[in-house]
């Protein structure tokens, strides 16, 4: 054999064997689960999950089912794609059964035409989409109890929402060992349950022409591990079975509502509140179509301040938090080019959540329209934990109602300029906990009560008129002040100033599937309430890392430039006022004698300003291109990194490894011939 063919027989073996090794390397560090290089894990356990299958007292079955051979079959790309999320939740589900040992079993299921898989598959309802006319596409799973419980399935595993896998594995899990859900009160002064309607009922309702409200998909979701109780806006009394209640835009609520909420509270209930100065989608005013400019002063603010200012805080009405930093930038008109940065619309990132706090911890952002402040009371002897601010720069500004909304819409530019950056955070969401105090000195439902038949409470009624004993009952009740004045133990309430984050357009977006997530405001919902029931194993699961990572040097030239643009926008709206005043005033003054020295001076104003518009606009359009300059410059930075630097790294180790084999060679001979 010459040397030759020894060159590449030997080659060809160093090839099998790193092929080998890698093999043998991948399949031991899956099944020992120990290696995780990715920046967030994704590959790893947390701990919550890690609790929830270890408490597990009864045997599950996991069933993956996933159309490998008519994905492989058809070739076609949108469905190779698949492939690679399928093998990462392949994976992540070998971790959980060597987590949960022998009490949970992972069975891989290829539903094909005509096959037993496929049955089940389409008795679980997975998502089917037909490739060919007997093949469907499944991709979902199932978690069924031997012993019990509640079947839960995911009908469809979208690789978009891949940050959300753990939590809803381990949620499906955590509910099919359930056989009783805890029940969640929710207390609305709008239609978030949709009346509490079944899907059935809104089916019937649909075929018999007939129109039902809509429940919001918050609502959906918390169905899935709450059972939800409405309770009415003018209800007298919460029902004793209720876990927990939520109270969502309490709009004027009457003084027994308001006594029975406070009462929950007081007496140890746990509650989460959503009171909102502006509710922009979730109180949409209606319109009388006779009339289409009325209904734009219709009341969308809630509040619930009796109650607050005795619990310690305080949301006043018509007053907003702002922060440039979290601040969007927003169209201020359908014919407007660029944004204006608007303090209305916010995105709190994840500085912005307490870290110490479980509630917010791992959230990625949190978005909220017209936000209010929470601002502490003292006296209340209660503890007020903030949960998200703003940054130090944050302020408190004001809006009139006809700047909010109206017969010509939403004025943005106007609103744009109501904000001025203060020297404090602000708080929009806080933790409430202690000793509550009751807002209330007594009953309200005690005052006046009189017998039943209408007669004063001295009156002796006949044989023929005695009250029944049902309604003695309800004269006595009516009559007992049932009244605790302060807690007899601590207890934990939440307190949100923004309903619009829980709403279908603040929380959520619409896919080919149906409605996800689209940021952390339902995480956050959830959390909270599983706080309050003392569980903090779901909570930890929540927003996991993802793959896709953000250009934050791109996103922060950005926002420098939106906030040098703001300060320009705001001098030009400042000197147009200022000359519409001066022209106001020359308008006034006008006279049969001086009217044509005044037009001619107002003609050569109007001339000036629009100079100088012109002059200030064209700043403006500088700085945005300046912006954009900026983005490309970096991009082109990056793209010559790795056009060049790369290539000459490898061209660098090629030297280094050459040198060192002709060093290597050199000593070999120079040994021989010694």
């Amino acid at each position: 054999m010459n040397n030759k063919t020894r060159s590449i027989v030997g080659t060809i073996l160093v090839l099998i064997i790193a092929f080998c090794a890698i093999f043998v390397v991948s399949k031991k560090t899956r099944s020992l689960g120990w290696l995780d290089t990715t920046e967030n894990k994704l590959y790893s356990l947390t701990d919550g999950t890690k609790s929830i299958l270890d408490k597990l007292d009864q045997k599950l079955t996991v069933r993956l089912f996933y159309a490998h051979e008519a994905a492989n079959r058809t070739n076609y790309d949108a469905l190779l794609q698949y492939n690679n999320y399928y093998f990462y939740v392949r994976d992540v589900l070998r971790a959980y059964e060597r987590q949960a040992k022998n009490k949970l079993v992972v069975v891989e299921l290829d539903p094909r035409a005509y096959s037993d898989a496929e049955d089940e598959a389409d008795r679980l309802q997975m998502q089917r989409f037909p490739i060919t006319e007997r093949d469907g596409f499944y991709f979902g799973l199932s978690v069924a109890s031997e012993s019990g419980g509640t079947a839960q399935t995911i009908k469809w595993l979208d690789p978009s929402e891949q940050a959300l896998l753990e939590y809803k594995l381990s949620e499906a899990i955590d509910l099919s060992t359930k056989t009783k859900k805890n029940k969640l009160g929710v207390l609305a002064s709008v239609s978030v349950t949709g009346g509490g309607l079944s899907d059935y009922m809104r089916q019937m309702m649909a075929m018999q022409g007939r129109q039902s409200e809509q429940p919001w998909m918050i609502s959906e979701h918390l169905r899935k591990q709450y059972e939800l109780v409405d309770v009415k806006a003018d209800a007298d009394s919460i029902p004793a079975d209720v876990d927990f209640l939520l109270v969502i835009h309490p709009k004027d609520l009457g003084e027994k509502t308001l006594f029975a909420v406070d009462q929950f509270v007081v007496k140890g209930g746990k509650a989460m509140f959503f009171v909102d100065p502006h509710c922009i989608y979730g109180d949409k005013p209606e319109r009388d179509q006779s009339n289409p400019f009325g209904g734009g002063g219709s009341k969308q603010s809630s509040s619930l301040e009796k109650l607050f200012n005795a619990w310690g805080v305080s949301v006043e009405e018509g007053k907003f938090a702002g922060d440039l930093k979290y601040a969007q930038s927003i169209r201020a008109s359908q014919t407007a080019r660029d944004g204006t940065l608007f303090v209305g619309v916010m995105n709190f990132p994840a500085e912005a959540c307490n870290a110490e706090e479980v509630a917010v911890r791992g959230l990625k952002q949190i978005a909220m329209v017209f936000a209010g402040a929470i601002r502490k009371k003292d006296g209340a002897g209660t503890e007020v934990t903030p949960l998200i601010t703003t940054t130090q720069a944050g302020n408190i500004w004001e809006a009139q109602s006809f700047e909010l909304g109206g017969p010509m819409g939403m004025d943005v530019a106007r609103l744009a300029t109501k904000f001025q950056p203060g020297v404090e955070k602000i708080c929009v969401a806080a933790r409430i906990s202690g000793k509550f105090k009751s807002a209330f000195d007594k009953n309200p439902g005690a005052d006046g009560a009189k017998p039943a038949n209408g007669d004063d409470k001295d009156a002796k009624p006949t044989d023929t008129e005695a009250p029944k004993d049902g309604e003695k009952a309800a004269i006595a009740d009516a009559k007992t002040d049932d009244h605790v004045k302060e807690a007899p133990a601590s207890n934990t309430i939440f307190v949100v100033a923004d309903v619009d984050m829980i709403t279908d357009q603040g929380a959520y977006q619409r896919t080919f599937i149906g409605a996800t997530p689209s940021n952390s405001n339902s995480d956050f919902v959830f959390n909270c309430i599983e706080q309050l029931s003392g569980s903090t194993d779901l909570i930890s699961i929540r927003s996991r890392g993802a793959f896709n990572r953000p250009m934050t040097a791109v996103l922060d030239i950005e926002r420098e430039a939106d906030v040098r643009t703001r300060e320009q926008v705001l001098r030009i709206n400042a000197d147009i006022e200022k000359v519409r005043t001066e022209l106001s005033d020359l308008d006034s003054k006008a006279t049969e004698k001086n009217v044509g020295m005044l037009q001619a001076e107002a003609i050569e104003k109007q001339r000036s300003l629009q100079a100088e518009v012109r002059k200030k606009e064209r700043e403006v359009r500088d700085v945005q291109e300046a912006k954009i300059s900026e983005v490309v410059a970096l991009g082109s930075w990056w793209k010559n990194i790795t056009r060049v630097l790369v290539p000459l790294i490898v061209l660098a180790i090629g030297v280094v490894l050459g040198v060192r084999r002709f060093n290597v060679r050199k000593v070999t001979v120079l040994g021989g011939v010694s």
